[in-house]
């Protein structure tokens, strides 16, 4: 059981060039907040504490797309159907409140680099208009690495302050 929050904001561009080619930009940035709880009904032994966590995560998408010559569907339509291949660099970092943390870490950075390839469309609002939907799925290869900070010592009580040491290692 658990609840989350939180906001996601995209922006992109794309240059077209020699007809049915295309290269683009896109930044993404993501962050939350929330609670996870671990409760397996009443007097179960393996209840523990809430997870209470904060986190964001940005991302930056470098694509080549080759849209497909498929003339009349694009005209009549307003739909592209595009092939196309992406990398991705980001960076995350979350942290969990003191007393609030049930595997012991205190916060998290991560990076990661990706690439994959993906297939999708393009519907135009209008004829003459250059704006639109993008619509894509694919496959991604993603290297993760994380960078946990641990609290020296686990918390054996419920409800009560704890003063911890920090450590860069797990126990």
């Amino acid at each position: 059981m658990g609840n989350a929050g939180g906001l996601y904001c995209s922006l992109g561009f794309d240059y077209g060039f020699c007809k049915n080619h295309s290269i683009g930009i896109e930044t993404t940035f993501y962050g939350d907040e929330g609670q996870h709880d671990h409760y397996s009904g009443a007097n179960s032994p393996n209840n523990r504490p809430s997870d209470i966590y904060t986190g964001t995560k940005k991302a930056i998408y470098l694509n080549y797309r080759y849209y497909l010559n498929l003339k009349r569907v694009r005209e009549n339509a307003g739909i592209a159907f595009y092939v196309g291949a992406l990398a991705r660099y980001g960076q995350g970092s979350y942290s969990w409140s003191i007393g609030y943390s049930s595997d012991g870490i205190l916060s998290s950075k991560i990076e990661y680099y990706s690439c994959g390839a993906l297939i999708g469309l393009f519907y135009k609002f209008k004829k003459k208009n250059r704006f639109g939907v993008d619509f894509n799925v694919g496959t991604l290869y993603d290297n993760k690495t994380v960078d946990n900070t641990y609290l020296r010592q686990p918390l054996s009580t419920y409800g009560q302050f704890v003063t911890c040491d920090l450590c860069s290692s797990p126990l």
